[in-house]
């Protein structure tokens, strides 16, 4: 799916959906191309991005509110270690670490990324509550098979949250908006070398979450809204037709600005875009 600009603005894969709303009260209705979710789809793999970074901000949130203090936190390998060897030494050392600070203190909570140099050693980026200062991070990386580079530092707001989030998620894949019709084969081609440069083995977590980083569940369960599945042009057309019949005010919205569409969720949704996307919606 392309827009008037040459963009993609939908999932290019024809088995993904369309969802149809319709809130009643406010008459309005929107629609939007689902995802299908895959981080090498060069629209997906954005809406995962937007997706992730507004997680990070709405845990971000949420902890703040509670009191806590939040860090952002890197954890970096040896440089001699190749790629493959980084991959393995993660498995390795991860659970050590998180062993060790559970020892340390109660209720820390983060999410972590995966992100790969640009000769595909891994390091990884953190957001978390922990209260434990950086020497005890400088001490207790290394000893548990991390390299010496550790750093550390103190959380703004909210927002810088999703914007660190949205920064780190994103160097290892081609981004939907940097593929147009005027997009040439070479140009094309380069960007798929420039992603198999960084290889991620099946099933690899590129982010994840401690249990108790809030979820986007309770955002998506919007009150008021009802929803169709559609898999043709002709049902979408026929909707829409049928809701402005009735008159609903429809309109259709990009996957990953479903949720600034939907409701007074968008107070952050819009905080987060305009962060990530330096745009306000």
């Amino acid at each position: 799916m392309v827009d008037e600009t040459g963009k993609m603005d939908g999932c290019p894969r024809d088995d993904t959906p369309v969802l149809f709303g319709y809130h009643a009260e406010t008459k309005r209705a929107i629609s939007f191309k689902t995802a299908c979710k895959r981080w090498d789809c060069p629209y997906c793999g954005e809406v995962n991005r937007f997706r992730w970074s507004l997680r990070a901000a709405v845990g971000a949130r949420e902890f703040v509110q509670a009191g806590k203090m939040l860090r952002f936190h890197t954890l970096t390998f040896p440089g001699w270690m190749q790629q493959n060897e980084t991959l393995q030494r993660w498995r390795a050392s991860w659970p050590k670490l998180s062993s060790r600070w559970r020892r340390a203190v109660d209720d820390l909570e983060y999410m972590y990324i995966h992100e790969q140099h640009n000769d595909g050693r891994l390091h990884v980026h953190m957001i978390s509550t922990s209260s434990l200062n950086t020497r005890w991070w400088k001490e207790n990386a290394p000893a548990c098979g991390f390299g010496y580079i550790v750093e550390e530092e103190d959380v703004r707001c909210n927002v810088a949250v999703a914007a660190y989030a949205f920064k780190h998620l994103g160097s290892d894949f081609v981004a939907a908006d940097s593929v147009s019709r005027e997009t040439s084969v070479r140009a094309r081609a380069e960007m798929t070398k420039q992603a198999a440069m960084h290889h991620w083995p099946k099933g690899w977590r590129r982010v994840s979450t401690s249990r108790g980083w809030p979820s986007l569940e309770e955002w998506e369960k919007i009150d008021g809204w009802e929803w169709d599945v559609l898999f043709s042009d002709d049902q979408l057309h026929d909707a829409v037709y049928a809701a402005m019949a009735d008159g609903y005010d429809w309109q259709h919205v990009k996957y990953r600005d479903s949720y600034a569409a939907m409701s007074e969720i968008s107070l952050l949704a819009r905080d987060v875009a305009s962060a990530v996307y330096g745009v306000s919606e």
